[in-house]
Order: structure tokens, then C-alpha cells, then sequence
């Protein structure tokens, strides 16, 4: 599956194209991102996604963690609430959303992006590739 999309927010367009498909073992060419879907694979048995206690943290590429992160799904309203927010990321983003829900994003057109893409991860049930080609500058402008 594939897209391609441009969105505004507020007096801007973000323009980018992501593509998502079923992520495999051998699809993943990054040895370290490669361990991260094993662990998480060997882990959740049948279930969807693995429970959290069971995330061995020490399994993951130390390099990786700080643009990792973990979400919990909300029901009623759907959304998604960070559990985990790495350091990478709140540079990234310009903000720690670490116990903040995904529609609280800023800009909001990638809160829309991201939770687009959390729907898909739903639907489907087992993990994804997420690549998205082209997205700059969509840091928040917001003050805290």
C-alpha cells in the first residue's frame, strides 16, 4: 500500500509521500531496526503487540532508543497515548509528548499523518514499515 499526500496546516502545506506496507524480517535491511521487529515478534506471541513489561529494553540497539517510542491505544475517542518518547524524537518534534495523546500534536497535520497511520497498524494487526520521503521542518512552533 502506498500514498502520497500534501497537507495544510494553519498558513502552510507540508508536503511528503509515505509509503506502508507489512513490515517482514527480511523486508528490514537495518540490522538494528531488524532486532527491534525480532524482539517485538518473539515477544507478543499471538497477540497483536507485545504487553509492555515484557519490552527488554536491553535488546534494543542502544543507538536506536532515544527515536523509539511506545504508545497505548485509547478507545472512545480513538487516539494514541505515549508511553514512551525518546529523546531523539522531542528534538525532532520540538516537543516531549511522553503521557500526551497523539492528537495533541503539533503541527496538526502530522498528528493526522501519524494517527492515519496508527489505523492502518490497527487494521492490519502485525507490525509495519512506515517510510516517509520528503517531510522538513515540521517542528512545533508552539510555545510551552
Amino acid at each position: 500500500m502506498r500514498r502520497a499526500d500534501i497537507v495544510s496546516d494553519e498558513n502552510r502545506s507540508i508536503e511528503y509521500r509515505t509509503e506502508i506496507d507489512v513490515a517482514t524480517a527480511d523486508g528490514i535491511i537495518d540490522d538494528g531496526l531488524r532486532q527491534i521487529f525480532n524482539h517485538w515478534n518473539d515477544i507478543r506471541g499471538d497477540a497483536f503487540a507485545p504487553p509492555w513489561p515484557a519490552f527488554d529494553w536491553s535488546r534494543i540497539p542502544a543507538h536506536l532508543i532515544p527515536h523509539c517510542a511506545v504508545a497505548d491505544v485509547q478507545r472512545n475517542p480513538l487516539d494514541f497515548v505515549y508511553r514512551f518518547w525518546g529523546t531523539g524524537r522531542t528534538a525532532m518534534q520540538g516537543a516531549d509528548y511522553t503521557g500526551k495523546a497523539l492528537s495533541s500534536f503539533e503541527p496538526r497535520a502530522i498528528a493526522e499523518k501519524a494517527i492515519a497511520e496508527y489505523e492502518v497498524l490497527l487494521e492490519k494487526r502485525t507490525a509495519l514499515r512506515v517510510m516517509t520521503i520528503g517531510l522538513k521542518n515540521f517542528r512545533s512552533e508552539r510555545a510551552d
